[in-house]
């Protein structure tokens, strides 16, 4: 085990096992292969401080009182802040309601996508929870232009040790635990939640969507304090600037799908 990897797995709770059951993922089943990937991303970082731009938002788990964070890489983009975000499977259940799910198991991160600021991808559904957390953490720290990853979990995590993952890592890293809601929501909730004629129920999930996000917004150093960030997500949620993003972003992986699989149609009759 290299010393990086091994501290990011006491860190975050993993095992060595969990690590080689997450690194074919990455195209290697070789941990030395895997530091010297993280080791040139920190490289990146270290020397070319003024090109990191991207928030990496982690959501290790999804259950329905969290869907908030759903929202989070949309919310994020639309106020200009470049944004990756992975996500677990059980996501898949509500973020189907407003994107095609098979184009975000398809669709990698690259230079179009780079230029429109958001990037999402939900997490192989082969990996358990633990996996799934190295998994998005890994894809996080591999990125050359991370500034801060926002991870939400369930788990307690040693302030101590992140701070010197920090360190190593020469990336900001916060960690956000999931907060409860006594709010009964249904997929069949999702639907107008983000038009401008909301329903009671509607009405209430928003405010838990800009309750949630004011304190993830306020982690990015933003200049304002989190009651001028709920004012503006509630804001946004009520503009359907939020719906717009979305509504984008489909259309843009619709087309990169699209074109892809006519790609690989073509080079099949080749």
């Amino acid at each position: 085990m290299t010393p990086l990897l091994d501290r990011i797995l006491q860190t975050f709770q993993a095992t060595a096992s969990d690590l080689d059951t997450v690194l074919p993922f990455f195209n290697t089943t070789s941990g030395q292969m895997m530091e010297q990937s993280l080791g040139y991303a920190i490289y990146q970082r270290q020397n070319f401080p003024e090109s990191c731009e991207y928030v990496h938002i982690a959501q290790i788990e999804n259950k329905q009182e969290n869907i908030a964070y759903l929202f989070s890489p949309f919310i994020l983009a639309v106020l200009q802040y470049k944004t990756s975000c992975y996500l677990p499977v059980s996501s898949e259940l509500w973020l189907g309601h407003y994107l095609n799910i098979d184009n975000l198991h398809f669709i990698k991160q690259e230079k179009s996508l780079d230029e429109m600021g958001l990037f999402i991808q939900i997490a192989p559904q082969q990996l358990n929870s633990v996996q799934t957390k190295l998994y998005s953490l890994l894809r996080a720290f591999l990125d050359p232009k991370l500034r801060q990853l926002i991870f939400i979990d369930l788990q307690n995590y040693d302030d101590k040790n992140l701070k010197m993952l920090e360190q190593s890592l020469h990336a900001k890293i916060i960690y956000l635990p999931f907060s409860s809601s006594k709010l009964q929501i249904t997929r069949s909730s999702l639907a107008g939640l983000l038009g401008k004629k909301k329903t009671q129920s509607a009405a209430e999930i928003c405010e838990l969507i800009a309750e949630t996000n004011a304190e993830l917004l306020s982690t990015l150093n933003n200049s304002l304090s989190i009651n001028n960030n709920l004012k503006l997500i509630q804001d946004l949620l009520y503009s359907e600037h939020i719906l717009e993003k979305i509504s984008v972003y489909e259309e843009f992986i619709d087309t990169i799908f699209k074109h892809k699989t006519e790609l690989t149609k073509r080079a099949s009759y080749v």
